[in-house]
């Protein structure tokens, strides 16, 4: 099936044995991909277990895996004799207002923190190419962090960044509280003008669970961001996964009204990669 929109379907992706990415999160990310990009609709059925063994040229267990992980992200539904169903996002919201973090923190009275976990140059492949495919198919910078406010870890947060336009970064000292990204793409003339970002749930990793001091499979707060610059040029991908009860996330509507209808202005208190 080819989208409206343009996008191909998902019988034209393929898998790579060469990134070192897990088959089955490269099936997970794809069919993630596909679900958020409209692919099927509420009342069609998604792929089988055997089409995708078929395809892609793996196990069932992999398959299983992969649909489990998108299950327990509420993305699919499994109705006995019927098949597995897409569930699409039921709002969206526009984001007028966009923090760092590091201000975002301090803004609630709370003193910022950060860890520097790795710092390298990688290939996007599959793990980057289903969730932000303008990052294709080219080197990127890959930043991971841990945040912290008033010394309690909240986010682990990952950042891609296209190597061969930010690749200054690994010159500085992230891990210095004084560094700002945004301040240091904006000195190389790179000025971020907007950002598109989805808001799920997710479950914790045995790796996050370890940097945010909490248990396994506890409920987590997935946002996941693409900042662009005034060219339209995906500048930044970025993942972030919170612990809500910690750091809380709020959202703030106002309204106006033109011509008689009503508008809904609403805007969140999100945050960057800083």
């Amino acid at each position: 099936m080819d989208l409206a929109d343009g996008h191909s379907s998902w019988t034209d992706a393929s898998l790579s044995d060469e990134t070192g990415v897990p088959l089955y999160v490269q099936i997970r990310n794809l069919l993630r991909e596909r679900i958020r990009l409209g692919e099927w609709a509420a009342d069609e059925p998604m792929p089988t277990e055997e089409e995708l063994v078929a395809h892609f040229g793996v196990s069932r267990t992999t398959v299983r895996q992969a649909m489990s992980d998108l299950a327990n992200e509420g993305l699919v539904v499994r109705h006995a004799g019927r098949g597995t169903f897409a569930r699409q996002p039921l709002m969206v919201v526009r984001m007028q207002q966009w923090h760092s973090l590091t201000t975002d923190i301090a803004q609630r009275g709370l003193r910022p923190s950060k860890t520097i976990l790795s710092v390298g140059k990688l290939d996007a492949g599959a793990e980057i190419a289903h969730r932000a495919s303008e990052l294709a198919e080219r080197d990127v910078l890959h930043i991971r962090s841990v945040r912290y406010a008033d010394g309690a870890p909240i986010i682990v947060l990952d950042s891609y960044f296209p190597f061969e336009l930010c690749g200054f970064l690994t010159q500085l000292e992230l891990g210095d509280p004084g560094v700002s990204i945004e301040r240091a793409l904006a000195d190389h003339g790179i000025e971020l003008t907007r950002a598109t970002g989805e808001i799920s749930a997710t479950l914790a990793s045995a790796d996050e669970a370890e940097h945010l001091d909490i248990v396994k499979g506890s409920p987590l707060v997935e946002i996941a961001t693409k900042s662009y610059s005034a060219d339209g040029r995906v500048v930044e991908y970025s993942r972030g996964v919170i612990v809500a009860e910690r750091y809380p996330l709020a959202l703030y509507s106002d309204w106006s009204v033109h011509d008689g209808d009503v508008t809904p202005l609403a805007h969140t208190r999100n945050e960057g990669s800083e």
